[in-house]
């Protein structure tokens, strides 16, 4: 290990608990910096001389990357890494690591509650209840599918999609994936799945969840941003149940709110949304037919703890000269900057 002090800042310090990140840090004797920042202008003003970060919102563009002379490792809170231009950190010298581990069951089983509540219209038939209506409404108004008769499409899987596909298939009778990524051998042993192309499983899935990473052009093969368009709405089934608990930027969302107007979309469970928080005036508050929540989907008590141990614990890893996990830009590791 280094004599060198380094200097570990954590951003994004709001929720005010950070015992994990002290308990796997502090030991290494560093200069632990923690602050409630939101931009990279922020964090310059009082950490321009930063070694590694801690982050879970704060944008590094290229322009970010290249005020912080000193910063060689960027620790990301989740599995995403969108708000950090990759690219620019590997030119620069600056490892990349996420936490694409984490909370995969808790996001899978978010993304499984928020296709029964939807299909079932639970949230409907308590609103019902509530104001003193019964089950004959239901009866003569209402129509609720069988889910044993319905075909489910998941894009993307992944950690997080591939347990998805599991947990479905005692509820659903097909489950189309596409993902282009992993074989379609994969999931031929599986009772009920099929692997198909991008089109059929607009065209034949009655629902639809999204576990694919937000790329955008240049970034990927298969770029995801928007991939949910108009043209894809215009594809799918009339009535058609959409869930994404993956990264909001999927889903164009002015395409998804023409899409509830007109019926096409029946009903829409959202975790992350294009704009973080949703400001009180977006549009889709106003759909009934949308259950919305606040990116949560990976949150239990025991998730929180174990990601910001894992985080911090690549920091530790890099400090001691150790193998990191889960780098994102592996082939910045020869010219990382010490």
């Amino acid at each position: 290990m280094s004599d060198r002090r380094y200097k570990v800042v954590i951003t994004d310090a709001d929720e005010n608990f950070f015992e994990p990140e002290k308990e796997v840090l502090e030991p290494l004797n560093v200069d632990l910096r923690i602050y409630d920042l939101k931009t990279a202008d922020e964090l310059y003003e009082v950490a321009p001389d930063a070694d590694i970060v801690l982050t879970t919102y704060v944008n590094f563009d290229r322009d970010a990357l290249e005020k912080f002379k000193n910063l060689k490792l960027i620790s990301r809170h989740g599995a995403g890494y969108d708000n950090i231009d990759v690219r620019a950190a590997t030119e620069l010298g600056i490892i990349v690591c996420n936490i694409p581990e984490y909370g995969r069951d808790q996001v899978a089983d978010h993304a499984m509650t928020l296709l029964m509540t939807l299909i079932r219209k639970i949230k409907d038939l308590d609103e019902l209840v509530r104001n003193g209506g019964w089950f004959d409404y239901v009866r003569e108004r209402w129509s609720i599918p069988c889910m044993q008769e319905m075909t489910l499409g998941v894009i993307g899987t992944g950690k997080i999609g591939s347990k998805v596909v599991k947990k479905a298939q005692p509820f659903f009778a097909r489950i189309l994936v596409y993902d282009p990524y992993i074989p379609g051998r994969v999931f031929k042993a599986m009772d009920r799945v099929e692997p198909v192309d991008f089109e059929t499983l607009l065209r034949e899935s009655d629902a639809i969840t999204i576990h694919t990473p937000l790329t955008r052009e240049g970034e990927s093969e298969y770029p995801t941003y928007h991939m949910i368009n108009d043209e894809a709405f215009a594809k799918m089934k009339d009535g058609v149940i959409i869930v994404n608990t993956a990264r909001g930027p999927v889903i164009d969302t002015e395409a998804l709110v023409r899409a509830l107007e007109s019926g096409k979309v029946a009903a829409a469970g959202l975790d992350v949304h294009e704009t973080e928080p949703l400001p009180q005036d977006h549009p889709l508050r106003k759909f009934k037919n949308v259950i919305l929540t606040p990116h949560a989907a990976w949150y239990t008590n025991y998730s929180i703890y174990d990601m910001k141990r894992k985080w911090a614990e690549n920091a530790a890893r890099f400090i001691k000269g150790e193998e990191l996990q889960n780098v994102v830009n592996p082939e910045v590791l020869e010219k990382v900057r010490r």
